[in-house]
């Protein structure tokens, strides 16, 4: 039975995202200040799936150029490893595993640690590192590979105890993270859907 359970949240999961994908192919469709949220539920298992503007979350949409940004990258990637600092569930759920995926992450890391100076260093000398290809990655060349506007993406996953589900509030999210001003959520939950647009006005979808 809970073989079934976990193949219809991933079915109905998959609906879900294509719309979101699509969304993420059209570069006319990003905004700054404007993230993305799906949920799905299904008895006992809520999956939250959120896209943010790095922009929003680090006041960058580039690879890190200096220390100080790749510090700001790291205390990101360790902070949303706790789903509470954005995301709050009333009546709370167990945890069970959190996915965050940010962009530029590992991107030129070697290149740091073999240049005590970071990647200013490297930006400076920009001439030095279009003839010469040998000496690790080109930061700057790199992040042209990636999409115009990166987003992060999150993805969260608990077992509630109760059947009904909880209400979700961003409210931390909209408090930490002050430029973002909006999420666009969809919703699966029980075999229904829905839509809706949050904002710190109105940061709990209830259910």
């Amino acid at each position: 039975m809970q073989v079934l359970k976990w193949a219809l949240l991933f079915i109905l999961y998959g609906i879900c995202q294509q719309g979101i994908a699509e969304s993420r192919n059209n570069p006319q469709a990003h905004s700054h200040g404007l993230a993305q949220m799906t949920v799905i539920y299904d008895a006992d298992m809520l999956l939250i799936e959120m896209a943010l503007p790095a922009v929003d979350m680090l006041g960058f949409e580039h690879a890190p150029q200096n220390a100080a940004q790749w510090q700001q990258l790291d205390l990101l990637a360790l902070s949303l490893q706790t789903p509470s600092e954005i995301v709050n569930l009333q009546p709370a759920c167990n945890l069970q595993s959190v996915d965050v995926n940010l962009p530029f992450h590992d991107a030129g890391r070697a290149t740091e640690d073999l240049n005590s100076e970071g990647y200013s260093k490297h930006a400076h000398d920009e001439s030095t590192a279009h003839a010469d290809h040998s000496e690790g990655l080109d930061l700057e060349r790199d992040a042209t590979v990636l999409p115009l506007h990166p987003d992060i993406h999150l993805s969260y996953q608990w077992q509630c105890k109760a059947l009904t589900l909880p209400a979700i509030s961003l409210q931390g999210l909209f408090y930490r993270y002050k430029s973002i001003g909006k999420v666009q959520a969809q919703w699966v939950a029980n075999g229904k859907q829905g839509a809706t647009l949050l904002s710190k006005n109105q940061a709990l979808l209830e259910f």
